[in-house]
């Protein structure tokens, strides 16, 4: 199904998701999400796990259309601000963006940290997490807060997203000198 994508106010994402199921202004078949995300958060010599928004006054919807009735209804809420690219058209994601977004989406759940290994020259070897798959989007790390900046492109522009991680040790398997008895080629 298409990703259509709203910009609302800051912090009141979920209020207009909540307006929106209560007052039956779209259709139950209409989903909203919100990605979350699980930073590791220092403060004061201690670290903290805390949740945040992974696209911070935007929802997605996933819908068949945008009817303009819908867009009407829509611009009487009050936090909503507009549709992108704009109100008179709105557009679906591409579908490699609406790929990379459902991976985002991970099914409503908080996207935790991913497990990584970081291996000579620089290179980034993900174990498990959000970030599998997203090495090439790879922008920035931050080993001290754990943090790795990946590059997302939507509607032609460019969005940076910190995501945490997890160093893992490199085992044996991985990164070793071949077991005895096992012939390295």
């Amino acid at each position: 199904m298409p990703l259509f994508v709203c910009q609302v106010k800051t912090g009141d994402e979920k209020k207009v998701i909540q307006y929106l199921q209560n007052r039956g202004v779209v259709s139950p078949n209409v989903k909203f999400h919100t990605p979350e995300r699980e930073l590791s958060i220092r403060r004061a010599g201690r670290v903290r796990k805390e949740r945040s928004l992974l696209f911070p006054s935007y929802l997605f919807v996933e819908t068949e259309t945008v009817e303009p009735e819908m867009v009407l209804a829509l611009r009487k809420i009050p936090g909503f601000y507009r549709f992108l690219p704009d109100n008179q058209a709105p557009q679906a994601l591409s579908a490699a963006e609406r790929d990379l977004l459902r991976h985002l989406i991970h099914g409503g759940r908080v996207l935790g940290q991913s497990k990584v290994i970081f291996r000579e020259q620089g290179r980034i070897q993900v174990l498990s997490g959000p970030l599998q798959g997203l090495e090439g989007c790879i922008v920035k790390v931050n080993r001290r807060k754990q943090r790795i900046r990946i590059r997302l492109d939507l509607y032609q522009n460019s969005h940076l997203i910190d995501l945490g991680f997890e160093e893992a040790a490199p085992s044996q398997e991985t990164d070793g000198p071949p077991a005895e008895g096992v012939e390295s080629r």
